[in-house]
């Protein structure tokens, strides 16, 4: 999915004519999705279902579903978050240190979950997508160039 329609995993806005409910969750922008409840219903742990976003120069002659883009979603739950490992981890505990795995899964999921609102209010650019930038109060350089404000992180 593109990086800008993503977002609207994470809001739970309507997309088209679906609504995607889950909100306060982050969308890292590969293949990982956090939610900070279950999205299991029932014994279902799988959820599958398809995005259509409207083709912004639509074609005459061509039926409106055809036009467009779809993206077919899924997600899947694959392991519950352990918090707990990173407070372990920094107090310097042994536990943490033995199970480095888990303390780094729930320190990847906290950074998403902080870097989250980024994506939703600034540019991001770079090849890390650290880079976040601000086209408010821009000046315009010469050959059709900006100078931007904005931050990495």
């Amino acid at each position: 999915m593109p990086p800008g329609e993503s977002c609207c995993l994470s809001t739970g806005l309507s997309i088209g004519s679906h609504c995607v409910p889950f909100p306060f969750s982050a969308y890292d922008g590969r293949k990982n999705f956090f939610t900070p409840s279950p999205i299991a219903k029932g014994d279902t742990k799988v959820h599958e279902f398809t995005i259509s976003l409207p083709d912004p120069d639509p074609r005459p002659g061509v039926p409106v579903e055809e036009q467009g883009r779809r993206f077919k979603i899924q997600i899947k739950h694959v392991a519950d978050i352990d918090l707990e490992s990173i407070q372990q981890f920094c107090a310097g505990k042994r536990q943490a240190i033995q199970n480095m795995e888990s303390m780094l899964t729930a320190f990847m999921s906290v950074n998403v979950l902080l870097r989250s609102p980024l994506h939703l209010n600034y540019t991001a650019s770079g090849a890390q997508e650290r880079r976040f930038f601000t086209m408010e109060d821009h000046v315009p350089i010469s050959d059709g160039a900006v100078v931007a404000k904005g931050f990495a992180q």
